[in-house]
């Protein structure tokens, strides 16, 4: 299955908008992963989802299902342990869910 160039742009500026919007609400309250991170992460597994429909019509799940792990473990790398505490989770989950979106826009699912 092809997607039209114009549909695939207008993809990947829905998934930059929705994270620039959540990344500067994390960017404002000084959080350690920004707008910028979010914008690369959503964008970069949207672009992903639209490769793999392109490329792999018969089955796209695999490309996106080590999207979905890689971003497990960059998320990974946001939690930090202080004084026998981890801090983090939020922006964790938040840079998994971010991917999701992302993966989900990507493949027109909006």
């Amino acid at each position: 299955m092809t997607i039209d160039p114009l549909e695939s742009v207008f993809r990947l500026l829905l998934v930059f908008a929705l994270a620039f919007g959540i990344g500067l609400e994390r960017q404002i309250r000084r959080k350690p992963v920004g707008f910028v991170t979010f914008i690369f992460v959503s964008t970069g597994a949207a672009a992903l989802a639209i490769l793999a429909i392109d490329l792999e019509s018969d089955n796209p799940l695999t490309l996106l299902g080590g999207v979905i792990t890689g971003i497990g473990f960059l998320g990974a790398g946001a939690l930090i342990r202080a004084n026998d505490r981890v801090f983090g989770f939020t922006t964790a989950a938040l840079v998994w869910a971010m991917a999701a979106l992302g993966v989900a826009a990507g493949a027109g699912l909006y």
